[in-house]
């Protein structure tokens, strides 16, 4: 029987070639990059500063980098999301969600004249967008193997068969957005969205009109570190003065959605400060919500 467990990282990982296949029926993940059987990064970070070709240098970074992903999934564990080319027809990639346990060895294995370094999964399942969208909804736009934290609670979830906790900490960061956007409309605070939420513009999640066309700008944020939540008002502060010039003639409402735990925050009168538990709890009167049902549904 599988016991449960309790890993603080969630890593995503793509393998692509034509030889996945083989790696998804044996429920393994692979790195390849070079080629080489060496599976210590610092070797390869040396092999990174002697090349004068830059696609060459930047392969053998990568590859330093991968290594010391694998490195700590075998010193702590981890959740791991794995995407792979599929064996089907009419279907593009197929995905296992599993863990790898602390001491998993790293196996660099001939393929051919290639190496592929290697990891063994456990407690796998198929996963699919019905099966749980939000884990497909946010994942890493390129490279092979990358840390994960966006996903880590949903993908945990979904491993140990467990159901999220019903708190606001839970919610996927893209569902946090959607809730305080629910929130400026509840509250009338918001008429209409201009930009899709979430993603689309740097320091700013939701943009949207009130019933006057005057400018409603939001930043959203899991965040209990006070210096982040500090910089993202401050970055509110910075979008404010930059839209609310002489010639736009444009007024503007800004808010932060933060967690209590982040603190105070000094937002010159300019941000009006609204914290995620209050949103959560908001929505969650009575522990009867549809909309947060389906959020934390795995």
């Amino acid at each position: 029987m599988d016991i449960m467990s309790n890993y603080a990282q969630s890593v995503f990982i793509r393998n692509t070639n034509d030889d996945a296949i083989d790696l998804h029926k044996y429920k393994r993940i692979a790195i390849y990059y070079s080629g080489e059987g060496r599976i210590d990064p610092k070797y390869y970070e040396d092999m990174a500063e002697k090349q004068s070709d830059k696609k060459i240098k930047r392969m053998y970074q990568e590859e330093a980098k991968a290594l010391k992903i694998y490195e700590e999934i075998k010193k702590d564990g981890a959740y791991i999301f794995a995407s792979y080319k599929s064996p089907y027809k009419n279907v593009t990639r197929v995905c296992l969600a599993g863990k790898i346990a602390p001491g998993t060895p790293i196996q660099a294995c001939l393929i051919g004249n290639w190496y592929r370094k290697e990891m063994q999964m456990s407690n796998c399942k198929d996963i699919s967008f019905s099966q749980c969208p939000v884990l497909f909804g946010k994942q890493p736009m390129s490279g092979t193997i990358r840390p994960w934290p966006i996903a880590h609670e949903n993908l945990k979830s979904y491993v140990e068969g467990q159901p999220l906790s019903r708190v606001v900490g839970s919610l996927h960061p893209s569902h946090l957005e959607v809730i305080c956007y629910e929130y400026l409309r509840d509250h009338r605070k918001i008429d209409r969205l201009i930009m899709p939420i979430g993603g689309t513009m740097m320091h700013v999640d939701i943009w949207g009109i009130n019933k006057n066309g005057e400018d409603v700008i939001a930043q959203v944020t899991h965040s209990t570190n006070n210096g982040v939540a500090q910089s993202k008002a401050n970055q509110l502060v910075n979008v404010h003065k930059q839209l609310n010039s002489p010639t736009s003639g444009s007024n503007i409402e800004l808010y932060l959605f933060c967690p209590k735990n982040a603190g105070n925050i000094n937002n010159n009168s300019v941000v009006n400060v609204v914290r995620t538990e209050d949103v959560f709890a908001h929505f969650d009167k009575n522990g009867n919500s549809i909309m947060l049902d389906r959020m934390l549904r795995i």
